[in-house]
């Protein structure tokens, strides 16, 4: 069963990198607006989005190197990010601020 999951994770990932990659270049974008630089939820999720390639990149070569659960581990390392930046949007939009 490990052996599915680190097949069907290291295709999504794979294919993820590439549009992730973009987002990661046009990321600086987010601080277009002045004073933008000081809220806080923007930071966390311009650092987010800026390491999703890496940890792309991190989670793909763990899951070839280890065996068994760490395969596993590995193979949600880029979800942190992922998560982060869902909670981040779910949490400035029931407070009614979008940016």
């Amino acid at each position: 069963m490990n052996r599915y999951i680190v097949i069907a994770a290291t295709i999504v990932w794979g294919l993820a990198i590439i549009p992730a990659s973009i987002a990661a270049l046009m990321s600086p974008m987010m601080f277009d607006t002045h004073g933008s630089e000081k809220i806080l939820a923007l930071n966390v999720c311009f650092w987010a989005v800026l390491t999703f390639p890496l940890a792309i990149l991190i989670s793909t070569v763990g899951m070839q190197i280890f065996h068994g659960q760490r395969q596993i581990i590995a193979a949600s390392i880029p979800l942190i990010n992922v998560v982060i930046v869902l909670a981040i949007c779910a949490l400035r939009s029931l407070r009614g601020e979008f940016w």
